[in-house]
């Protein structure tokens, strides 16, 4: 069920369904929640209680885009406020689990669990001071378009090209620079290291993930530098498993919540 309701943060939308222990799922920037989240939604929500929010001005109606990763983890965590929710899995991918990330870290007292999906930590970019500055930021929202925003991903992310979403087609073909202007925003708004979450952190990872630094070797070292995280890599899939192979998918986070207790 799609709603929408007013949190602390303002208007914001969402989908809800199934009973059980809450799942709060946060997409990814290349659309919006349906678009990552229908393959593998009827199957979470038959134990769970699932909540997908839609990320404002990330993937359309940009000028209602936040400008940090700690914003997006306020507008997530007013929701869950807004809906009486707490003690929640977060399942983030790409974009999603950095801000999955910043939430853990902000609002420890609402995350019970994270599950990191093809994606990191907000990192400070290098070179920051120089990339925001002309003409450098020019070439960084380049290379942002180049190598994650635009057609170019249709094979470098997917294991197969014919399993792109409609919604991730048409925005990367049409507004792939606008999404990446967000998103050099959102880079460049992080002064310092990311610290560690003290809520238990796992990691379920598309096997054939070819965009630069997001492959799977890369999610490894990741998870080895994070005590007592697990990897769970889903095959026949990129940087969206849950899109690529539901199934493979849901098994993976089920068995990462199955030592979890109710």
């Amino acid at each position: 069920m799609q709603a929408r309701i007013t949190t602390a943060s303002g208007p914001c939308d969402y989908w809800s369904g199934g009973h059980g222990s809450p799942l709060f799922l946060v997409h990814g920037g290349w659309a919006g929640a349906e678009a990552h989240w229908g393959p593998v939604w009827l199957d979470l929500a038959k134990q769970h209680t699932v909540i997908a929010i839609e990320l404002p001005g990330i993937w359309r109606d940009f000028e209602r885009s936040l400008a940090s990763y700690h914003d997006y983890a306020r507008a997530c965590a007013d929701l869950l406020a807004a809906l009486k929710l707490r003690d929640v899995t977060v399942v983030g991918n790409s974009l999603g689990a950095s801000i999955g990330w910043q939430l853990a870290l902000d609002r420890s007292d609402l995350v019970r669990h994270l599950i990191m999906v093809n994606g990191f930590p907000p990192n400070k970019l290098p070179m920051r001071n120089v990339l925001g500055t002309w003409p450098f930021r020019s070439l960084a929202l380049k290379s942002l378009v180049a190598n994650f925003y635009g057609p170019a991903v249709f094979k470098t992310a997917f294991f197969n090209p014919a399993n792109v979403p409609e919604a991730i087609r048409v925005n990367l073909s049409e507004s792939g620079t606008e999404m990446a202007t967000i998103m050099f925003r959102l880079l460049y708004s992080v002064m310092s290291p990311s610290g560690l979450p003290s809520t238990k952190v796992d990691f379920v990872w598309g096997e054939q993930d070819g965009l630069p630094k997001v492959k799977l070797a890369d999610g490894r070292k990741l998870c080895s530098a994070n005590p007592d995280s697990r990897m769970f890599p889903v095959p026949g899939a990129g940087h969206l498993p849950q899109v690529e192979n539901p199934l493979a998918f849901v098994a993976a986070v089920k068995q990462a919540l199955s030592d979890d207790r109710e």
